[in-house]
């Protein structure tokens, strides 16, 4: 997420994660607590990762409930050849979002609740939350080896985050300031 906002020329003073104290990401790196304020490249949060999943609907998938039309919106067990597919080649949720359900599972921000021990505040830098790892997050969306039912805008699992296998990734999202 740093390395976009690098590449697209935001201040490192908008930058949402900072390193441990040897420079590197990952156990004790830092999310600054203002983070959702800052307009650099983050992971969603649950709650914006469902918004943009629903696209608007109350339904459990973005296009309605049945799984009949699941084929042409998420990669999953029947369709997606046991292995993760190129994004975009089916069609987007009514927000313009490829992938939503189904493909690769995403992480987002937000810890479990039972885990809420991941987020400190740093005593040195009240401003930011640190990282502590063993805590687990949802991973959220399914993914390519899952059965359709499993496919559904509410539906999460909790996974430590230390957790690494091929179906799991991760989607960014920004915190863009008030249109004028």
């Amino acid at each position: 997420c740093n390395w976009l906002s690098e590449r697209d020329g935001i201040p490192r003073d908008q930058w949402c994660y900072e390193p441990d104290s040897k420079g590197v990401y990952g156990v004790g790196m830092k999310i600054r607590h203002d983070h959702l304020s800052l307009a650099g490249y983050r992971i969603p949060t649950e709650a914006e990762w469902e918004y943009i999943c629903r696209a608007g609907t109350r339904t459990s998938r973005p296009y309605g409930s049945s799984v009949d039309l699941l084929h042409h919106y998420g990669w999953y067990f029947r369709n997606a050849e046991n292995r993760a597919q190129p994004v975009g080649r089916l069609k987007p949720n009514d927000l313009g979002m490829f992938d939503m359900l189904g493909n690769i599972l995403e992480w987002v921000e937000d810890p479990v609740e039972e885990a809420d021990r991941v987020r400190e505040v740093d005593d040195e830098f009240p401003d930011h939350a640190v990282y502590r790892g063993s805590g687990d997050r949802h991973p959220r969306g399914g993914a390519f080896n899952y059965p359709p039912e499993f496919l559904r805008s509410a539906a999460c699992i909790h996974d430590p985050t230390e957790y690494r296998i091929a179906t799991v990734g991760f989607r960014v999202a920004r915190t863009l300031p008030p249109a004028p």
